[in-house]
């Protein structure tokens, strides 16, 4: 994935703020040359905007497979389900007697 740095102008002290974000794509599984990073240069909205749909449609993708395995595998969240009640419906009945 990417994550954002910051470059800090060599005239000045570490104790001033940094200047210049810019983002570093990892493409190390189609990286040809000898560094695996792309430098995307921009403010830190235009990298945020630009990133935030594929971040977005990843986000998306895991929701899909998540529930996919649920109606995959509709037995196991249906036994899932039934322990979990079992266990509320003794925990209530115990604290009653």
């Amino acid at each position: 994935f990417w994550k954002v740095l910051r470059h800090i102008n060599a005239y000045v002290s570490n104790k001033w703020p940094l200047k210049f974000p810019c983002a570093y794509l990892n493409t190390q599984g189609s990286c040809t040359t000898g560094t695996p990073l792309i430098r995307v240069q921009g403010n830190i909205f235009t990298i945020i905007r630009r990133y935030s749909f594929t971040l977005r449609t990843l986000v998306q993708y895991f929701v899909v497979l998540g529930n996919s395995i649920f109606l995959h595998f509709r037995p196991i969240s249906n036994k899932l389900k039934k322990v979990v009640s079992l266990q509320l419906q003794m925990g209530i009945k115990s604290s009653i007697y």
